[in-house]
């Protein structure tokens, strides 16, 4: 398990480009040939209608991405139910990668709006944050058709499919595909020699595109023409906003984070005005131990870091964790910078789909 664990962390550094792969280059050129493929050769089958589709007779709207990891679906989906007409009956379809739910092959609810009703271990990291940052019903479990018949019973009139795109068995209304504006098609290679985990092509399925990390007007204008290419969806830029600098801003800080792009965060950190003495990144949805965490806390106060800064997402899975000094979880949501009219329309056209299932 140690060994395993320690070459996940390789890879994952040599994916985010931190290592360089020497010897792994042609085993790394062959499995994204492989995987590429296999993504191929499986939307084939379901476009020619052999794998099955299953249509439920509610409102589906699937939020996903073609590249792995750090698009922001998390926070699109705290701010879409903010701004959603409150009288609509929302609920979240989540898989919970790599929780016990999702390895044991069951379909459990988590939160009936009210908070998480399981511990963070159990049902995953996002999930368990969305239970405890939205006021919405929340399944969780790799079966997301027995998961959208379960809120039907509960008279649900909106599913919010998380991280959807590739889930094809499940029939949507509505496809909204985040992309990383800094880089939209995932270094323009298939995992693990990149990042993307859809072919570019798929961004035509979409009826908007949700383009974060977008700085300034220049970037939006130049965005939508790359991507145009691919598609005429249009597209709402957004960027990250800290709702808790004052806590941090101007203080010695470590780093530590379990992202898909951890450089993102990284970015954002310095740009609220820490200096920075230190970082560790893992895997995505990788949990500390807390004995690493506890040599990282030292070597940063070793350093003069006055604390350490995580994402909302790590401190869920930190539970009543004490170092030698504060760890701090930085509080983000998505600011629209363009496109406020689209996002208007958009959860406008969303409310329709909901209450013409249920006229």
């Amino acid at each position: 398990m140690f060994l395993l664990k320690k070459v996940k962390r390789y890879l994952f550094r040599v994916v985010q480009k931190e290592k360089k792969p020497f010897f792994f280059i042609p085993f790394f050129f062959l499995i994204s040939a492989f995987f590429s493929l296999g993504v191929r050769l499986r939307h084939l089958a379901y476009d020619k209608g052999l794998l099955k589709v299953h249509k439920l007779p509610t409102c589906v709207v699937s939020i996903g991405n073609i590249a792995a990891g750090g698009t922001g679906k998390t926070p699109l989906i705290q701010k879409m139910i903010k701004h959603l007409d409150p009288k609509i009956r929302l609920a979240i379809l989540t898989r919970g990668f790599l929780s016990k739910i999702e390895t044991s092959g069951r379909v459990e609810k988590i939160s009936d709006g009210k908070g998480c009703t399981l511990p963070v271990q159990y049902c995953g990291d996002e999930p368990y944050l969305l239970a405890k940052t939205t006021s919405v019903p929340i399944w969780v479990g790799k079966n997301r058709i027995e998961s959208g018949y379960r809120a039907i019973t509960e008279k649900m009139q909106c599913l919010i499919l998380d991280d959807g795109m590739q889930y094809r068995r499940l029939a949507r209304n509505l496809e909204i595909i985040v992309i990383d504006a800094k880089d939209p098609f995932g270094q323009k290679k298939f995992l693990p020699s990149g990042l993307l985990r859809d072919t570019p092509s798929r961004l035509d399925r979409a009826d908007w595109i949700i383009a974060n990390h977008i700085d300034s007007a220049c970037q939006y204008e130049e965005l939508k023409k790359e991507i145009s290419l691919y598609t005429l969806a249009p597209v709402i830029g957004m960027n990250v906003v800290v709702c808790n600098p004052q806590e941090v801003t101007g203080k010695k800080v470590g780093v530590f984070c379990a992202l898909g792009r951890p450089e993102r965060f990284l970015q954002t950190v310095r740009e609220i005005g820490c200096g920075i003495v230190d970082c560790v990144f893992l895997p995505d949805h990788t949990a500390f131990g807390l004995n690493e965490l506890n040599l990282f806390a030292k070597r940063c106060k070793d350093k003069a870091g006055e604390m350490i800064v995580c994402t909302e997402k790590d401190w869920v899975k930190l539970s009543s964790f004490r170092c030698c000094i504060p760890v701090i979880a930085l509080r983000v949501e998505l600011e629209i910078v363009a496109g406020h009219a689209i996002w208007q329309e958009m959860l406008a056209k969303i409310e329709f789909f909901s209450n013409k299932g249920h006229r």
